[in-house]
């Protein structure tokens, strides 16, 4: 097995939903989506974001109504 190369394979999660190398520039993994798989992901971290308590409901109607708009 050669060891001068590195795995590519994902070994840390984010936002409970992105499996990712930090080796990787993250920017060439989000550049690979679809505008659905965008949006998708901007739903569901939001939605990690918000069960971890970082906005306060009126926060989550408001970014909730402005998704709708993309």
């Amino acid at each position: 097995m050669d060891n001068t190369h590195e795995e590519k394979i994902p070994n840390q999660t984010i936002f409970e939903t992105i499996n990712y190398n930090p080796n990787e520039d993250l920017s060439s993994l989000i550049q690979n989506l679809t505008d659905p798989q965008k949006k998708d992901l901007i739903r569901r971290i939001l939605n990690y974001s918000y069960k971890q308590g970082i906005y306060s409901l009126s926060e989550a109607e408001f970014i909730s109504v402005l998704i709708r708009y993309l």
